[in-house]
């Protein structure tokens, strides 16, 4: 672990309470006790991993087609890995339209043997890419589901450690709980834990009350096993319409827990965007929507909007006004970056470029200015009026520079043209940047440049500089401080942070006033913070 401390900051009597949620057991009768006939009918529409500008495409065909019975367009929920060609801007687009972006991990290689620092690397950084990538509120991605579903406890520890709202990677067969096709179980708190068949080693061995479990329904065909997500891929489109409709009957005609359509379009192996299957897969899809919207009182909305209804639930004349069944767009991002790196795809974001392609182990570090570096160069021919010239950027220390600039005087010329860099001249005075996709100069190799000059006289470079940046945990500072009721918080910048404070500043005497807080904001009520006058935070990076 690489510990970083942060900028000290004065403030006083500090406020933050975690809200705690309402137990929920699982049953099958709907939430408040209302009347099946008078519960709407609730549909999940999910897809699973990176979210493409291809992928886009494809599931734009069913999203933009419908609306619910209030004539708000339908909802879906993404569950967003960053393992493929992700698109920040195509994310973007989706959570503009008023779809809900949830967390799948970074790399998608999570299993029920990832320790817990993978966990975190892998929830925290996938939150936070997605957030800086697509401009999208760390607050709103609340949920999460597990690749391959392979859980463990110390996910469950991760989500209920940085506040979100729930898991959904749990199928939800007939066991103790759904009894039949007709009466499946509602989501529900993991005060309890798991409440759902599932191997042990998924299963989480410690209470987490803030949570909710939101089960993947099964589908049960007339013969074969239950259909956990996307149908089987031998199933023509006749025997995937059935598998949706029949299911769907059973719950609408049943206890009206929600009916789930959970699938995959990224990759073209994937059941969606298999380019053998697509075009009737989709189309199918988009037919089942029309036909489950003529069901009076039936609305797709998102996981989220889910488990909002299972803490505040409305009748079916109540629905149509109430938040859970609105959908509140959002403006478009314009003019998103186009960015690219050594040995990754070139992908849109909504913002400035990330320092790094977002891997688990870099989504929170930055770059960090250093010192050492040579810069060389050579002029290897002289046409006319033209000097064809190299500068050589050698790495002499022992760290990898992740990112460079430099700076030298030109003499007797002009810099006409210089490759794969951002460079400009004043006066004698050159200055360059590498751009993004330059490969990174370990130590003892160096990155050769070409470059043309325009002469007019005897070429001739001196007081050649490089300023090497590395990358590594940067520094947290302070956002906001609001005195009433009184908390601060600060840039996201680690894993997890440790605040200390002190009332005697000159002896540098620090208490700590809590550790292992992995959310960036405090409050004084953490016991031992008693009317201090300074405090400061420690970052930590797994």
């Amino acid at each position: 672990m690489n510990s970083r401390c942060v900028y000290l900051f004065a403030c006083f009597g500090l406020g933050l309470a975690a809200q705690a949620l309402p137990i929920v057991d699982p049953s099958i009768v709907p939430p408040g006790g209302l009347a099946p006939s008078n519960t709407p009918q609730i549909v999940l529409l999910t897809f699973d991993d990176s979210v493409t500008t291809s992928m886009l495409a494809r599931v734009q065909q069913v999203l933009t087609n419908h609306v619910n019975p209030n004539g708000h367009p339908i909802k879906a929920t993404f569950f967003v890995s960053l393992d493929s060609q992700f698109d920040g801007a195509s994310l973007q687009h989706l959570y503009a339209d008023g779809h809900e972006i949830a967390v799948h991990t970074m790399s998608h290689l999570t299993t029920t043997n990832s320790d817990l620092t993978r966990w975190h690397q892998e929830i925290a950084g996938d939150r936070r890419a997605i957030s800086e990538l697509a401009q999208i509120p760390v607050e709103a991605l609340v949920g999460f589901r597990a690749p391959f579903l392979l859980m463990n406890d110390s996910a469950f520890s991760v989500l209920a450690s940085r506040g979100f709202l729930y898991d959904s990677s749990f199928a939800e067969d007939l066991f103790s709980n759904s009894i039949s096709p007709a009466a499946m179980i509602w989501p529900y708190t993991l005060h309890n834990g798991i409440q759902q068949k599932a191997n042990p080693e998924r299963i989480p061995t410690n209470s987490y009350p803030s949570l909710f479990e939101i089960p993947i329904w099964d589908q049960f065909p007339s013969n074969g096993p239950p259909v956990v997500m996307d149908p089987p891929a031998a199933y023509t489109a006749e025997q995937v319409d059935a598998l949706w409709k029949t299911n769907f009957t059973q719950h609408y005609e049943g206890n009206r827990a929600p009916f789930g359509v959970f699938l995959h379009a990224t990759t073209t192996n994937q059941w969606l965007s298999d380019p053998s299957n697509s075009t009737w897969r989709i189309a199918t899809l988009d037919n089942f929507i029309t036909w489950a919207l003529v069901h009076s009182n039936t609305w797709f909305v998102t996981c989220h909007d889910l488990v909002n209804y299972t803490l505040a639930p409305v009748s079916i004349a109540e629905a149509a006004t109430n938040a859970v069944f609105l959908t509140v767009t959002n403006a478009y991002y314009p003019n998103p970056t186009l960015c690219a790196y050594y040995n990754s795809h070139t992908f849109k974001v909504c913002g400035p470029c990330l320092p790094a392609a977002p891997t688990f182990t870099n989504a929170y570090y930055g770059t960090i200015p250093f010192t050492g570096g040579v810069v060389n160069f050579t002029i290897s021919s002289q046409v006319l009026n033209l000097a064809y010239c190299s500068m050589l950027v050698s790495n002499n220390t022992t760290n990898a520079f992740f990112n460079w600039q430099t700076t030298f005087q030109l003499t007797g010329g002009t810099m006409y043209q210089m490759d794969d860099t951002v460079w400009s001249q004043s006066n004698t005075l050159v200055s360059t940047s590498a751009r993004q996709y330059i490969k990174h100069i370990y130590p003892g190799s160096f990155a050769k440049l070409d470059f043309t000059v325009s002469t007019n006289g005897v070429v001739a470079f001196s007081a050649g500089q490089v300023f090497p940046y590395l990358l590594g945990p940067s520094d947290i500072v302070i956002q906001s401080v609001v005195p009433e009721p009184g908390r601060f918080q600060w840039i996201d910048n680690a894993h997890e942070y440790t605040v200390e404070w002190s009332s005697n500043l000159p002896l540098q005497s620090w208490n700590i006033a809590t550790n292992k807080l992995f959310l960036p904001v405090f409050s004084n009520d953490f016991p031992g913070a008693i009317n201090p006058l300074f405090y400061r935070v420690k970052g930590t990076i797994y």
